[in-house]
């Protein structure tokens, strides 16, 4: 099945791939990930993703129920090697391509193209995946510290605010 499934119930992902959810191989869903159960069949996560705590992937949006006696349906489909941040929301009708970083806390409601990082509410593109990893790959080489030696851990992030560690 090529899913990393010590993180979310196995018994709650065959049910949503039963009903139609799409998942690649080596995909991460953290346990507390929200996926659209009315609608798995929208849904396409490809190899390699990551889905980090409280993240919430949509394929509906019943604000129109109550009013109109319909909800607005759409596909959901998130690329292969895209990391989605925690507590973010994935909503209908959104592709969300390869290689893409979408920041904790985001509310993607529009397509974002490969290789882009996007953040905020609603999520807008802040640079390029390349550039992010660039970035962060210089900053690795003087702030790396090993996280079992926690007080190393502890003083470096006093020193340098943000670190690195495996």
């Amino acid at each position: 099945m090529g899913l990393l499934v010590d993180k979310i119930p196995q018994i709650r992902i065959a049910r949503l791939r039963k009903r139609g959810l799409k998942l690649g191989t080596n995909v991460f869903i953290d346990s507390t990930v929200v996926i659209d159960s009315i609608f798995p069949y929208l849904i396409t996560i490809a190899d390699e993703c990551t889905i980090s705590t409280g993240a919430v992937i949509l394929a509906h949006d019943a604000s129109t129920k109550r009013h109109l006696n319909y909800s607005k349906v759409g596909k959901v489909y998130i690329g292969k090697r895209t990391f989605i941040g925690a507590n973010s929301v994935i909503l209908p009708n959104v592709r969300i391509g390869s290689n893409v970083i979408v920041g904790a806390g985001s509310v993607v409601t529009n397509n974002l193209p490969n290789g882009t990082v996007a953040a905020g509410c609603p999520a807008k593109i802040i640079g390029t995946t390349e550039e992010y990893l660039k970035k962060h790959k210089d900053l690795l080489q003087s702030r790396f510290v090993d996280k079992a030696e926690r007080d190393k851990v502890i003083v470096a992030a006093d020193r340098y605010g943000v670190i690195y560690t495996q």
